[in-house]
Formats: structure tokens, C-alpha cells, sequence
């Protein structure tokens, strides 16, 4: 069975640069969502809307078979316990499932871990397409149910929803990037997964507005000095 975070990230891939087409964060967040996906899809753990208009979601573990896929049994064992909503899963555990899936990509010899480094210094951390052929594999396929009119079953239905709300689509399809997002947003509208990633985004994109004048700002105000008498 194809891992459907596996497949997210490698696809989020820069093949040239290495690196992600988009922000960390951004990353973290859409693996969480495809994890979890992928895990109420076999049944693993069950998905209830909370409040008016959905605008949360608790998550319930209820089955702890492993799947077999390294990404989706590692988040079993974390969402085990208590039921968590899915904003907290994706602010906790998200980057811990992409590094699980990046480790998934480069055991199979698709991607490879580079350091750069200068006088002992790290310069910056990159993951190279080694596989080229299996990320082409997956941009043809993509390609097919995005531009071409195919008939995606509900792995490439999560990928496309997915993709399109971290705002990868029209970086992916730069010739076609109308037709591309307007196929994607259709496919996104009915995808619980993709509306979560979406309102976490939103989450997190409110709290950088709001911290972000504090963390930059230098008070220009002076202490009076004391009267000289």
C-alpha cells in the first residue's frame, strides 16, 4: 500500500535544489493531514466534527493494528491515549512525521541527506532526489488526474487536496496554472483532511500577524531623567 505522507513529501521536493517547494511549517502541517488521512481511511482511528460549520475535528484511536507503512504506525503509537483534536496533532507531532517519512524516501534509495558545511559551520541541510524516475513517476500521475481529466481514486484525490492548500499546485503546473488550481480546488472542497490542514494554516498564519510587530519592534521612548535639584 502506497503511504500517502511518503508520496506528499517527496512530491513537495525541490528534485534541483533539494529542498521543500514551501515552508517547514507548511510541510509539518500537510503531512499531519495526510497521516491522518490515511489513518481513518483503514480504519485505524475515527473522525468527529465538533462546533458550528465543523471547525474542529477529534480524533479517536481505535484500532492499533499496525498498517506496515513506518509513518502511519509511528503516529498510532503517538495518538494512542486520550482523543486529540486534529489541530493539536498537527502542531505536535507534524514534523516528526515528515522526518519519518523523509527517512522512509531515503531507506529505499529515493532521496539522499546532504550538510552542507564551512569550517565546521552548517550552512544549510538539503535532500537530494536520487530516484529521479519515481519522483517523475508520481508527476506524471499527478499530471494525469490534475490536467488530463483522469478519474483519481481517493489516494490522489487526498494528494491534490492536500497540495492545494499548502499552494503547491501552480508551482507544480506553471504552463496550466489556472486550469491546474481550479481542478484542484474542486477536489479539495470535499476532502474533511484538506479543510483541517486549511483552518490550521489559517491558525498559524493569525498568530504570525500578531507576533510578528512584537518581535520586530524597538521602543524609541526614553526613561525621564531624574530632576537635578
Amino acid at each position: 500500500m502506497d503511504s500517502l505522507a511518503v508520496d506528499l513529501n517527496l512530491l513537495l521536493l525541490d528534485p534541483r535544489k533539494g529542498r521543500p517547494l514551501v515552508d517547514n511549517a507548511r510541510c509539518d502541517f500537510a503531512t499531519s493531514a495526510a497521516v491522518l488521512r490515511q489513518l481513518e481511511e483503514q480504519g485505524r482511528i475515527s473522525v468527529k466534527a465538533r462546533g458550528r460549520f465543523a471547525r474542529t475535528w477529534t480524533i479517536r484511536v481505535t484500532d492499533m493494528t499496525p498498517i506496515g507503512d513506518p509513518v502511519t504506525d509511528t503516529a498510532l503509537r503517538n495518538l494512542g491515549g486520550r482523543p486529540k483534536t486534529v489541530r493539536e496533532a498537527m502542531f505536535r507531532y507534524g514534523q516528526l512525521w515528515r522526518q519519518t517519512a523523509y527517512a522512509v524516501l531515503a531507506e529505499r534509495g529515493v532521496i539522499q541527506y546532504e550538510r552542507r558545511k564551512y569550517f565546521r559551520l552548517t550552512l544549510s541541510d538539503r535532500w537530494k532526489v536520487t530516484d529521479i524516475n519515481e519522483h517523475e513517476r508520481l508527476r506524471t500521475a499527478l499530471s494525469d488526474a490534475v490536467l488530463n481529466g483522469g478519474n483519481p481514486d481517493t489516494h490522489w484525490t487526498a494528494l491534490i487536496a492536500l497540495l492545494y492548500q499548502v499552494n503547491v499546485v501552480p508551482v507544480l503546473f506553471p504552463e496550466k496554472r489556472k486550469e491546474a488550481k481550479r481542478r484542484a480546488a474542486d477536489i479539495a472542497h470535499y476532502d474533511w483532511a484538506s479543510e483541517a490542514l486549511r483552518k490550521a494554516l489559517e491558525v498559524r498564519r493569525r498568530a504570525m500577524v500578531v507576533l510578528t510587530p512584537h518581535m520586530f519592534s524597538v521602543s524609541t521612548t526614553r526613561k525621564p531623567r531624574p530632576e537635578t535639584t
